[in-house]
């Protein structure tokens, strides 16, 4: 735990794990689409154009995130939260008082 705290380069996957990853989805998919086809056919009870869509489209749908995966990886700069406020609530206090210390 202390390793992935350290710096956020040591524990981010990098970009090549990452199209490996897809690329070995899309190809378990596409050689397992058959099983998957009858799978879906007997839980959804659907016609057989949607259910081979649903394959086609997931495997293809890995393909759409490497075409954008260099950009969702660029690093973005998190909004700080706001610091708590100091006023405290006293016993009895009212949620309306509460609120106008703010």
């Amino acid at each position: 735990m202390r390793k992935m705290r350290s710096s956020p380069q040591e524990s981010t996957r990098t970009y090549e794990w990452r199209v490996d990853q897809l690329e070995r989805m899309a190809r378990m998919i596409r050689e397992n689409e058959q099983r998957f086809q009858e799978a879906m056919a007997k839980d959804f009870k659907t016609a057989s154009q949607e259910v081979i869509f649903e394959t086609q489209a997931s495997a293809g749908e890995a393909e759409v995130q490497k075409s954008q995966l260099k950009e969702w990886m660029k690093p973005v700069e998190a909004a700080r939260a706001p610091l708590p406020s100091r006023k405290r609530a006293t016993r009895g206090s009212s949620i309306e008082n509460l609120m106008a210390l703010r």
